[in-house]
């Protein structure tokens, strides 16, 4: 009704599962081809949206303390072969990468940053590497006061990223919709908003 064209991970529209991963964009963004989309072998989703001019990839990333390490490092190196795949390409990234526990200046600490090997580790140093920047800290200046899991107790976290590439031009302040009567039912986490 607000003129959004939504996209979810469905093989003929609604599927049975519950959805992690939905894509709403709204304006003069060109013709789409059929979005792909993949779920892996622990049930977490993954969604390419393909237009004409830039693509959306979106994803949702296991936490680590019920699906285990190994489950979300797997996922977090999908994600580095991604962001390679992308390089160059007018690209979005975002999605709950539930991650990182908490921020400093810019600065990501994880669960594993004292791990430089680790995979989610370099997924985060290596942003820069892939020609992707944080859309969130890039437009508010700080992280700080930003919170996008509306149920989240003690330190504030930003679960959900919004991750552009060089070609991309974020206008005006990321926003997190953390109006709580828009989620009951719905999710736990606010709604990620930006105008490109």
């Amino acid at each position: 009704e607000q003129g959004f064209r939504c996209f979810w991970p469905a093989a003929d529209g609604i599927d049975e599962r519950s959805l992690h991963v939905v894509t709403a964009v709204r304006g003069p963004t060109g013709a789409v081809q059929r979005p792909r989309w993949s779920v892996s072998t622990h049930g977490h989703q993954h969604l390419l949206v393909e237009y004409e001019g830039f693509l959306i990839f979106n994803v949702h990333v296991p936490n680590a303390s019920g699906n285990g390490r190994a489950t979300k490092q797997e996922h977090f190196s999908f994600l580095i072969k991604i962001m390679n795949d992308l390089r160059g390409q007018p690209s979005l990234v975002c999605g709950d990468l539930n991650s990182p526990k908490s921020e400093s200046g810019g600065t990501y600490l994880g669960w594993d940053s004292s791990l430089p090997t680790r995979t989610e580790h370099q997924f985060w140093s290596g942003l820069d590497g892939f020609g992707f920047r944080d859309a969130v800290i890039e437009t508010n200046g700080s992280e700080h006061g930003l919170i996008s899991h509306v149920n989240s107790r003690g330190p504030i976290r930003r679960y959900d990223h919004l991750l552009v590439s060089e070609h991309i031009r974020v206008i005006g302040k990321v926003e997190y919709d953390t109006r709580t009567h828009v989620l009951p039912g719905l999710s736990d986490h606010a709604p990620l908003q930006a105008v490109i």
